[in-house]
């Protein structure tokens, strides 16, 4: 098999999902986006003066729009979350809820402070707006509609998981054009120091850790992550490799979230398209039966009224469990 026939079966078939794990997953990325709402409501009351937006849809304004403008953009984006979860129009419901949610965070953005990670939503909903995520749904279960075939179109998925290493790749090139690997000291242990004596995170833990952890450990760390965050580029070929890379990666990002109160939820998020859903028994909330109903109806509203922090802070931490759950299921499935 010649280059470009590599390429064109890594871009086609080598991530070819089914659609009902891409339903499910639809479902799910939508109820973390329901509880997005109350996210940005600090800009409510943020000064015109740190108002500088770079490339976005907001360069054109000089100052931040009155209040009900954020409410109104923030009611559409939740009604539009909504509607993709029901699989109401779902291509208009995307297209939707990705402008609101890229409004949002250009006038976010334009105060200088970028979450990188939440980036990788945004390309998500580019991508799959019109993929086969939108073929099974309470909408046309409703309607009595016939149940999709199986096999699902590869490539945006292949381009997800392409966008995904490069995306970690850039954060460990910058670590190395910096002073990163620094010998006379760890710059992993400077981060959790300060963020402890200045930010006056008292994690027992991380006193813990600052205490007994010897010099070589805190070294480790800091070479460890430049090869966790560029190794994603030689393995995102093969979905297998990809799926371990990811794997350890919920565990590193747990690990940044213990020892430095740093949280990727949206990045987690984004790696749960990966997970076969179906095989750890979700299939049964892709239809709209009596007992579906009457635990994601007062689920959802549920977690609308939690702070979103929680709820972020919820899936770092049960992130590393999904993988061994699917280790275990497969394990027990084979004779």
């Amino acid at each position: 098999m010649n280059f470009l026939s590599k390429i064109d079966w890594f871009l086609d078939k080598e991530y070819i999902s089914s659609p009902l794990d891409l339903s499910i997953y639809r479902m799910l990325l939508c109820t973390v986006l329901f509880c997005e709402m109350p996210v940005e409501k600090w800009l409510y009351d943020a000064p015109d003066f740190m108002f500088s937006p770079t490339l976005s849809p907001v360069i054109w304004l000089t100052a931040f729009p009155p209040g009900f403008v954020f409410t109104a953009i923030h009611c559409l984006m939740v009604l539009s979350a909504v509607c993709l979860f029901l699989g109401i129009k779902p291509r208009a419901a995307g297209i939707s809820l990705f402008t609101t949610l890229l409004i949002l965070r250009a006038f976010a953005y334009s105060t200088g402070k970028i979450n990188h990670d939440d980036i990788l939503i945004l390309v998500i909903l580019i991508l799959f707006t019109f993929s086969h995520w939108n073929q099974y749904s309470w909408s046309k279960s409703a309607q009595g509609a016939q149940t999709p075939p199986t096999g699902s179109d590869g490539f945006p998925l292949a381009m997800l998981a392409f966008v995904i290493a490069f995306w970690m790749a850039t954060a460990g090139w910058q670590k190395i054009t910096t002073d990163w690997l620094n010998w006379d000291y760890s710059v992993v242990y400077r981060y959790v120091f300060n963020h402890h004596e200045i930010n006056g995170y008292d994690s027992e833990f991380v006193v813990w850790s600052l205490r007994e952890f010897p010099t070589w450990l805190w070294e480790l760390g800091d070479w460890a992550t430049i090869v966790f965050e560029l190794s994603g580029l030689a393995l995102f070929w093969k979905r297998r490799l990809l799926s371990w890379w990811l794997a350890a990666a919920c565990w590193f990002h747990l690990g940044v979230h213990v020892l430095m109160s740093i949280e990727f939820g949206a990045a987690i998020s984004a790696y749960a398209i990966f997970v076969p859903w179906s095989r750890l028994g979700l299939a049964p909330i892709v239809k709209p039966s009596l007992p579906v109903l009457l635990w994601t109806i007062p689920g959802l509203v549920a977690l609308w009224l939690l702070p979103f922090s929680i709820i972020s802070t919820g899936v770092v931490w049960l992130a590393p469990i999904i993988p061994i759950i699917l280790i275990l299921k497969r394990d027990q499935a084979q004779p």
